[in-house]
């Protein structure tokens, strides 16, 4: 009887011990889930968990809604293929095959999204697995930030190098790097090129008669004329002043 009464005890000690332990995995399982829903919403870029397979929004962060310019319940009914600009989708599903398939543990890139207002952002984009490597593929996060300003100040520095101010044309810079490219073409291809050299006639004088502003917009509409005149495979320049160059 003693014995039986000890192994009672016993028993119930050891249950004891199990509950704490549940208790304590509860409460430990509660607390990280609560971080991460506090990560989640207050982080300072935007975050989306995915469907691998479906590629459809599970969960949408604040940021990341307000970036595309939809509400987080609104971006639960679409999927992340929908959002992604044409030029871009093909590299896009491409890293994801690769991400599913186990060769890379993550990818990012730069790539245009579109908004709900029908315009289209630059962002950094990061895509990384939910998944334990060998386990089926469930979910992903998808982390974005909005490089648009960015990107427009690129476009801006790669304006001032390589065009000119006044006209819009390509500036000697950018002919010169163009002409290398097309003798190093014509030589492979064996195609022969044109070169049309043309200086505008007595431009001087319109300048000192008419005004400075009368001759820029006349060669606005001289580079907008040679602009229309030639296949979109050719190259109208300005050289500097009123001197044009066609390469053809």
């Amino acid at each position: 009887e003693e014995a039986v009464e000890e192994s009672k005890i016993g028993l119930q000690q050891l249950n004891q011990n199990l509950e704490q332990l549940v208790a304590k995995r509860t409460s430990a399982l509660r607390e990280s889930e609560a971080r991460f829903r506090f990560l989640f919403e207050q982080v300072a870029v935007g975050v989306a968990q995915i469907d691998t397979m479906t590629g459809r929004f599970v969960r949408v962060n604040q940021k990341y809604a307000d970036i595309i310019g939809y509400t987080p319940t609104e971006m639960l009914v679409l999927d992340f293929q929908s959002l992604i600009h044409p030029d871009d989708l093909k590299a896009s599903l491409a890293n994801v095959e690769r991400l599913k398939a186990g060769e890379i543990r993550e990818f990012e890139m730069e790539k245009r999204l579109f908004c709900k207002n029908g315009r289209d952002i630059w962002v950094k984009l990061t895509v990384s697995p939910m998944w334990m490597r060998g386990a089926k593929p469930d979910y992903h996060i998808v982390v974005i930030q909005d490089i648009t300003g960015h990107k427009q100040a690129e476009e801006q520095v790669h304006q001032l190098a390589f065009y000119d101010s006044l006209t819009r044309l390509p500036n000697r810079r950018l002919f010169l790097d163009r002409l290398q490219q097309a003798q190093v073409h014509s030589t492979r291809h064996k195609t022969n090129c044109a070169i049309l050299f043309i200086d505008l006639d007595n431009f001087k004088t319109l300048n000192d008669t008419r005004g400075h502003d009368v001759g820029d917009l006349l060669l606005i509409e001289v580079a907008e004329r040679l602009r229309s005149s030639v296949r979109s495979s050719d190259t109208v320049a300005r050289l500097g002043g009123d001197q044009f160059v066609v390469f053809i």
